[in-house]
C-alpha cells in the first residue's frame, strides 16, 4: 500500500525530492523520539532492565531510522528522476492516461 502512495507521489524529479525530504525528516523524528518513547516502554514491560534495553533500542533507532529514511530519499529521487521523461511527454502530448 505504501508502494502505491511512493508511485504517485514520484511522477518526476521534484516531486521525489518532495516526497523523499518528508519521508527522511520522518524517519527522523523517530529516530530521534525512540530515544525517550523506548526506555519508557520498556520500563512499563520489565522495570530497571526494560528501561536499559530501551535506551539500547532508542540508540540503535537513533542511527538506523535516519540512515534509513536518507535511502528513502535516494530511492525516490532516483523514481522521479526516472520518471520524469514520461511526465514531460504526458504534458507535451496532452495524454491523460495514468
Amino acid at each position: 500500500m505504501e508502494e502505491k502512495a511512493a508511485k504517485k507521489h514520484t511522477k518526476n524529479f521534484i516531486a521525489g525530492v518532495g516526497y523523499g525530504t518528508g519521508r527522511f525528516f520522518r524517519a527522523l523524528g523517530k529516530g530521534i523520539g525512540g530515544v525517550v518513547t523506548e526506555p519508557i516502554k520498556g520500563a512499563k514491560e520489565n522495570g530497571f532492565i526494560g528501561a536499559t534495553k530501551g535506551v539500547g533500542k532508542g540508540l540503535i533507532g537513533l542511527v538506523s531510522k535516519p540512515v534509513g529514511g536518507a535511502v528513502e530519499l535516494v530511492q525516490h529521487t532516483v523514481e522521479g528522476t526516472i520518471n520524469t521523461p514520461a511526465a514531460i511527454k504526458k504534458l507535451v502530448t496532452g495524454d491523460k492516461k495514468k
